[in-house]
């Protein structure tokens, strides 16, 4: 009995392990997307940065994941490159929006944001 009930906790174990390890891509773009809602809603550049980060959060979370799209695809082919691309793109474009918060420019971090849109565009009629 004492052999069955630690076999089961052990599968339960590793069995969680291999969830938290799975990433939900759609679950990290549909947090990209509220935080992107957000950045350009706000009001000040402490709000807007802390968005952006939310963004970039979920944009390097969403690649360590595979879209369904892309399941049947291997690790390391061209498709899934362009996919990590994409997110490499919208990360860098980012990191320029908040560069321009960071120097007070908060009218142009918030245009720069709006070109985040063209990106998503791109990338999701490829892999959405």
């Amino acid at each position: 009995m004492r052999k069955t009930l630690l076999a089961i906790v052990a599968v339960a174990l590793f069995s969680g392990n291999a969830l938290a390890a799975s990433v939900d891509v759609g679950d990290a773009m549909d947090d990209l997307a509220e935080h992107y809602k957000a950045a350009l809603k706000a009001e000040n550049a402490q709000d807007f940065k802390q968005a952006l980060e939310g963004m970039k959060t979920a944009a390097n979370e969403a690649k360590q994941g595979t879209p369904p799209k892309l399941e049947k695809e291997a690790a390391d082919s061209e498709k899934m490159k362009d996919y990590h691309h994409g997110l490499d793109v919208l990360i860098g474009q980012i990191d320029k929006a908040e560069q321009l918060a960071d120097a007070g420019q908060l009218t142009q971090a918030k245009q720069a944001a709006e070109n985040f849109k063209e990106t998503r565009n791109t990338y999701h009629k490829k892999y959405k």
